[in-house]
């Protein structure tokens, strides 16, 4: 069976450490966005860097002069940032408290069956989300490392998993959350395995009924 806690834990200490933090403190923005193969930085993120991209089990780093250098997830994440020659790797220092539970030398999870499906949840995700409200962009938070938009005072997205979850899931959290009970199974609103919803019809689906349950239209 896939390690997917191990993968999710390797992918999101990789945004935090290798693409947040070095674009934090380089260009002052966190946000990443979910590609059609993973993720990647919005801004530059080092000296010398247009990107920052995490594709498959591949770690990407794109020069100011167009060369790709496609870096195995393998070793630590000091190993790849010294491949990335990222001179500033480590999570974006005052931003938010909490952080992957990942240390720079700790040695990362190679497991590419993992590490796709976790991307493809994310990927599935982004999909669901753009077709849910097109007038949004979602974005890959790192600090949760979960694809989200805002709409009507309730946050949907995708998460990879979390301490509470060990696979990805889709949640609708309103900033005021109802009673638990129905379709709200958590103290924060809902949430489903992705494993359960079938890709990203099902991950819209799932959206599109937490929506109609707090009474709301659809997206303008």
């Amino acid at each position: 069976m896939a390690d997917l806690v191990n993968a999710r834990r390797t992918l999101h200490a990789i945004a935090e450490q290798l693409l947040a933090g070095p674009g934090w403190r380089h260009s002052k923005e966190i946000s990443l966005a979910v590609t059609i193969d993973g993720f990647i930085t919005t801004h530059s993120p080092a000296p010398g860097l247009v990107s920052i991209a995490v594709a498959d089990a591949y770690v990407i780093g794109v020069a100011t002069h167009g060369e790709a250098r496609p870096i195995p997830i393998e070793g630590t994440l000091r190993d790849l940032a010294t491949a990335l020659e990222l001179e500033e790797p480590g999570w974006p220092e005052g931003v938010y408290p909490d952080h992957a539970d990942v240390d720079i030398d700790d040695e990362l999870t190679s497991d590419p069956e993992a590490i796709t499906l976790v991307l493809r949840s994310l990927i599935d995700g982004a999909a669901a989300l753009r077709e849910f409200d097109p007038g949004q962009s979602p974005v890959l938070w790192p600090e949760h490392f979960d694809v989200a938009i805002s709409a009507g005072e309730v946050n949907y997205g995708v998460s990879g998993g979390d301490a509470g979850h060990d696979e990805p899931y889709a949640y609708v959290g309103p900033w005021t959350p109802p009673e638990t009970g129905g379709f709200w199974n958590e103290s924060f609103g809902a949430a489903r395995p992705v494993s359960e919803l079938g890709g990203s019809a099902g991950i819209l689906a799932f959206f599109q009924e937490g929506r109609a349950a707090l009474g709301q239209g659809t997206a303008s």
